[in-house]
């Protein structure tokens, strides 16, 4: 039987990890004059995988509700990142795609990404890092709506 120390739940050390990242990142972001969250970042990689997906799309490949995907778009629309457009097949829904602004940022952002996950996994090894994944991936679908 597990025994409940919070300290070493593993729920509470993935969120005091996630925490730190995003606060560290936010950090290096800042140095750079960027302005943008984690989860923008996130939402302008997707989009540099595939441009124009309609908003429902980007909440599902990032799971996040419809409200949070909003605040977020509006944000990067507010960067000048991603343009907005009625989507001429269902006009109910928008088409997100990248400006040359944001297609631009697929420059400037990774690498300042990579070194932040460089910094982030110092001491640990690849192996490490493997088993974490796969760990992870596990909890995810033992934990996934059925």
């Amino acid at each position: 039987m597990i025994q409940l120390n919070i300290d070493d739940a593993g729920g509470y050390l993935i969120e005091l990890a996630e925490q730190s990242l995003k606060k560290r990142l936010i950090k290096k972001f800042k140095q750079h004059s960027i302005e943008i969250t984690p989860f923008q970042w996130v939402v302008l990689y997707r989009l540099w995988e595939k441009d124009r997906q309609t908003q429902a799309e980007l909440s599902s490949k990032t799971f996040k509700d419809h409200p949070s995907m909003t605040r977020v778009i509006d944000g990067l629309q507010k960067h000048g990142f991603i343009r907005r457009e009625i989507n001429k097949i269902d006009r109910r829904s928008n088409i997100i795609s990248l400006t040359e602004q944001g297609r631009s940022m697929k420059k400037i952002l990774p690498p300042i990404v990579e070194e932040h996950l460089r910094e982030a996994l110092v001491g640990v090894t690849k192996e490490e890092l493997e088993i974490m994944k796969k760990c992870l991936r596990i909890i995810c679908e033992n934990t996934a709506e059925k």
